[in-house]
């Protein structure tokens, strides 16, 4: 394998010195079919763009699968990972600084929000009385309400913990990522009535997920070259996981 990958780096002339092994840090959280870090194998969307890119270009990627709040303190604090995803410049804004971090184009533009049992999808915040997520992230549309006192966030390590808090009616809501959800709703078999929805009425937005590095920002314009290049292979695998992109950035 060594010297396939050198021959390789070579039939590749000057991107040669491009070629390397790689650590990626991944969150260790099942949100397939965009990823699933919680398996034996790193696996879904963006596996698949990520070892497409790689065997173009002649690297290794090893996915290291972390939770997430100490995926941000291994990334941020150690030299371990050479790269994350997927990342953006807008989560834990308070530990990114002045870290010169190099992100790539977007992978996927997800749609994220409030997920609410059907009989509940016209209820204000404030009816709702409390919100889930997942430990180490944040449901950043609803900080402000938040922090007034208006709901209250729950914390779990995985969805079936945040179905658990909304169906025993400990929480009114669970702010996840809507293709991600559906599919282990579907997955699970839930009746229509059983199976939660995107609270249409409030904030929900679309975040863009990225590959950054703190370390390596030429491997980066290397896989915009790639993405620019090789969209119909990304519509093909979008097509394959059942993906769907946003088209506006927020509501």
């Amino acid at each position: 394998m060594q010297k396939m990958l050198a021959t390789l780096c070579l039939l590749l002339g000057a991107q040669s010195a491009l070629c390397g092994d790689f650590t990626v840090g991944v969150e260790a959280i099942n949100f397939y079919p965009l990823y699933d870090g919680t398996s034996a194998q790193y696996q879904g969307y963006g596996r698949d763009v990520l070892d497409s890119f790689a065997r173009k270009y002649g690297h290794r990627f090893r996915y290291v699968a972390l939770p997430v709040e100490r995926l941000y303190q291994r990334y941020f604090h150690t030299a371990s990972l050479d790269f994350k995803f997927p990342d953006n410049p807008a989560w834990q804004e308070q530990l990114r600084g002045n870290s010169g971090i190099a992100y790539s184009g977007p992978v996927y533009r997800a749609t994220e929000g409030l997920f609410v049992l059907p009989t509940n999808s016209r209820k204000s915040l404030r009816e709702l009385g409390s919100i889930s997520t997942m430990r180490g992230f944040g449901a950043w549309p609803y900080h402000t309400d938040i922090a007034n006192g208006v709901i209250t966030i729950q914390f779990a390590d995985t969805l079936d913990s945040l179905l658990a808090l909304v169906r025993s009616g400990r929480a009114g809501g669970v702010f996840y990522e809507e293709s991600a959800i559906n599919w282990q709703q579907r997955q699970a078999g839930l009746a229509t009535d059983q199976s939660l929805v995107l609270h249409e009425q409030l904030p929900h937005y679309h975040p863009e997920l990225f590959l950054s590095t703190r370390t390596h920002p030429e491997v980066i314009a290397q896989f915009d070259q790639f993405l620019q290049e090789e969209r119909p292979l990304l519509q093909s695998l979008k097509a394959k996981y059942g993906l769907y992109e946003a088209h506006t950035q927020q509501h």
